[in-house]
């Protein structure tokens, strides 16, 4: 399990996939216009360096190994990095709720996608 630690509070990825499985779709409904080219958040995802397969999962996630370029992901796909980027500057949120928003998301992802429940994220 990876830790990202900032402060005393840690957010523990589980790998699910979900994020790699989806980062496409994501990327084509900010390119259709869904958000303001300006923001920050948008250049961040407009900026991912990798394609991803008709389903909207990027081309460097394997389903049996997980992101085979996870040391070198970009910005994007790092919490942490996202916080000190965007979430915490722009959007003005402490990292606490930062990461428990975080966490909500990856846990609504992985019910949408119907991925093992025991991947569900928690904080601690």
């Amino acid at each position: 399990m990876h830790l990202h630690t900032y402060m005393s509070m840690e957010f523990h990825c589980t790998k699910c996939g979900g994020c790699c499985m989806h980062i496409g779709n994501v990327i084509l409904s900010l390119r259709a216009g869904a958000a303001d080219p300006s923001d920050l958040r948008h250049q961040l995802f407009m900026d991912f360096p990798f394609g991803f397969t008709a389903t909207g999962a990027c081309e460097k996630y394997d389903p049996a190994t997980g992101c085979t370029v996870y040391n070198e992901r970009p910005d994007v796909c790092r919490v942490d990095k996202m916080f000190e980027l965007y979430y915490g500057p722009v959007q003005g949120l402490t990292w606490q709720q930062y990461l428990y928003a975080q966490a909500g998301s990856c846990n609504m992802l992985i019910d949408f996608l119907g991925l093992d429940p025991e991947k569900k994220v928690w904080i601690s």
